[in-house]
């Protein structure tokens, strides 16, 4: 089977799951794992509560991330737009 050659986006459950099965060092050495700041921070709630073989160290975390992304309201906006505009011309050209 051909091995994915791209990069990996994750998100806090992707992070969480491969910590809790001990799989998250496989995943973030193979391949280029990415994800965006908010899921970073999901990651910590809870820290101080969870067993330490549960605990995500977040410094650890970034350690591993080929790149966390800042999403903020400059980019949500760029989105709303741009899907906006996708869906406005595609109901004018199926009418």
């Amino acid at each position: 089977m051909t091995r994915h050659g791209g990069t990996v986006l994750v998100d806090t459950n992707v992070i969480i799951e491969s910590h809790r099965v001990r799989a998250w060092r496989a995943l973030a050495g193979g391949y280029r794992v990415e994800t965006v700041e908010d899921c970073v921070a999901e990651t910590q709630p809870g820290f101080q509560l969870r067993r330490p073989e549960q605990r995500i160290d977040e410094g650890q975390l970034r350690e591993s991330l080929a790149i966390v992304h800042h999403v903020g309201d400059k980019e949500r906006a760029a989105l709303t737009l741009r899907l906006d505009f996708s869906s406005n011309c595609w109901r004018s050209s199926s009418s």
